[in-house]
């Protein structure tokens, strides 16, 4: 008896050790041997059909698991992407795929294969975008180093507007952008600012 009950308490601490074993985790790397147009990524996004997008310096491109197209500026095409340098890539709510580049925002026509270019102009010189998140399905916020700041861009009306989502944004000199469900988090050179979409409130 004691021999069975010994046998079955070692039969449960090893299902027990079994069961918390981590699973093993894979990783693959993709390079310019595998057909990406640069071995420097900025940002990466997956679109609603599954493809991978990945911000180069020299083009965007879009992975379906096997085959790259890349996307590059075409002096020719106007329908071409704005730019080869590009930092930030985003799927919004619609589905829709927007990139951020050295001559400003970039909205991809999946259904066309084709690119609509919206470029902000300061001082006759074409903002580069560094970041970008959906605030809501008509509205995104931006970030560009050269301007020190944040701006909006309205897609409906395909304008962009410097006024601010919330007064103590201005100067607050950010670095990066994230949306994770109601909150907008920017980081900055003085830590990092929440702002909610829902409240249109802004804590530091």
């Amino acid at each position: 008896m004691v021999k069975l009950l010994t046998i079955l308490i070692a039969n449960i601490l090893l299902s027990s050790l079994h069961a918390q074993k981590p699973e093993q985790t894979d990783f693959i790397h993709i390079s310019v041997n595998e057909g990406l147009s640069q071995n420097t990524i900025f940002d990466i996004a997956q679109d609603q059909q599954g493809h991978m997008w990945f911000a180069t310096d020299d083009g965007l491109n879009k992975y379906d698991g096997y085959d790259f197209t890349i996307y590059r500026h075409d002096e020719q095409n106007p329908h071409s992407i704005s730019n080869d340098i590009i930092k930030a890539c985003i799927v919004d709510t619609e589905g829709r795929i927007w990139a951020g580049t050295e001559k400003g925002v970039s909205l991809y026509d999946a259904p066309q294969d084709k690119f609509y270019n919206f470029t902000y102009l300061k001082g006759n010189k074409s903002l580069p975008i560094r970041d970008i998140v959906e605030v809501n399905n008509k509205q995104l916020l931006l970030f560009s180093e050269k301007k020190n700041g944040l701006f909006l861009f309205n897609i409906e009306t395909q304008q962009f507007s410097e006024k601010p989502l919330h007064p103590s944004l201005p100067g607050i000199q950010p670095t990066i952008l994230h949306k994770q469900g109601d909150y907008i988090y920017i980081g900055s050179y003085n830590g990092i600012y929440s702002y909610s979409i829902s409240k249109k409130s802004v804590e530091p």
